[in-house]
């Protein structure tokens, strides 16, 4: 099958919302012409920009999130705005009702009790690094359960969920991390339950890449056999 690269999305200045809404137009536009977008980060703020880009594309289609991360994601804006902690946040209070959000890999020591607190409240569910690193099927459950009850799949993966030998090219590098062969499976899981679902998974993300800090371009090896594995799987 072909690929196609269909450019860069240009923030000017501080803009971040405009960014944001840019991105979602693209995300729409291709997803009308390819059969799986893959959207390269940038912050975790793009996922607020990919999820206005599917809703734009798909109406009243029922949305889920996996999220493949270490952090949540689920602070308020603050005075300043929206940020790379805020996105799934905003998405729950675009959609109080149709908010249905997983995530895998999460570190309980990247993340606020208040947070917690806060995913609990909505419902969010969770799988936990620890629980992944002993087991790799550990979420299996959960991505079936998900992806039975959806019409649409987005998977966004946070690249700083790998271990720091793996991305130290992030802002937050784990010590402990989940390693890439889990992350693999959890690609691989997700493109076959959604196959089996009759649930399509037309967008991915790889986000918080940062070239400057990515000694050896390590971080962009990793985040590429992701990319390869959900354009080829």
């Amino acid at each position: 099958q072909p690929f196609a690269d269909l450019g860069d999305v240009d923030v000017e200045g501080n803009d971040l919302e405009a960014g944001q809404a840019m991105l979602g137009e693209h995300v729409a536009r291709a997803l009308g012409q390819h059969d799986r977008v893959i959207v390269l980060g940038g912050g975790h703020e793009t996922a607020w920009g990919c999820d206005q880009g599917l809703r734009a594309r798909y109406g009243e289609a029922h949305i889920a999130i996996i999220n493949l991360d270490a952090h949540l994601d689920l602070r308020a804006p603050g005075a300043a705005g929206p940020s790379s902690g805020t996105p799934f946040n905003q998405m729950r209070q675009a959609d109080p009702d149709g908010f249905d959000y997983l995530c895998l890999g999460l570190a309980a020591e990247s993340n606020t009790l208040a947070l917690f607190e806060r995913a609990e409240d909505w419902g969010v569910r969770m799988v936990m690094d620890h629980a992944l690193i002993a087991d790799r099927t550990a979420a299996d459950a959960a991505i079936a359960a998900i992806a039975e009850r959806s019409d649409i799949l987005y998977l966004t993966i946070d690249i700083d969920l790998l271990p720091h030998y793996q991305a130290p090219g992030v802002s937050a590098t784990a010590a402990r991390g989940v390693p890439l062969s889990v992350v693999e499976h959890l690609v691989e899981t997700v493109m076959k339950t959604a196959d089996a679902h009759g649930c399509a998974l037309p967008l991915a993300d790889i986000v918080e890449l940062s070239p400057p800090h990515d000694r050896d371009g390590m971080t962009a090896r990793s985040a590429a056999l992701l990319v390869r594995r959900l354009l080829c799987g």
